[in-house]
């Protein structure tokens, strides 16, 4: 098995300890899921594709925050 960040396609490790503002973070796999149109009915456009999401707590603004994560992990972020 090989180490985080380590895979076919190349990446990047997301360097959470360099990240001075942040307290805590999660990232979590969401899968598909239909949302009501609240009269109980469904389209296809009320689908909420896979996805990986991601939560923090951190000090500052949440744009400051995505910058610091950017600064030091955009090889993971950004292919």
């Amino acid at each position: 098995m090989g180490d985080i960040g380590s895979n076919d396609v190349g990446g990047g490790i997301v360097n959470f300890t360099d990240m001075k503002s942040l307290h805590f973070a999660r990232w979590f796999l969401m899968e598909e899921v239909k949302i009501s149109d609240g009269e109980g009915g469904y389209s296809d456009k009320d689908m909420f594709p896979n996805s990986i999401v991601y939560t923090s707590n951190f000090d500052g603004s949440a744009d400051d925050h995505l910058k610091e994560m950017l600064s030091v992990s955009r090889d993971a972020i950004i292919k």
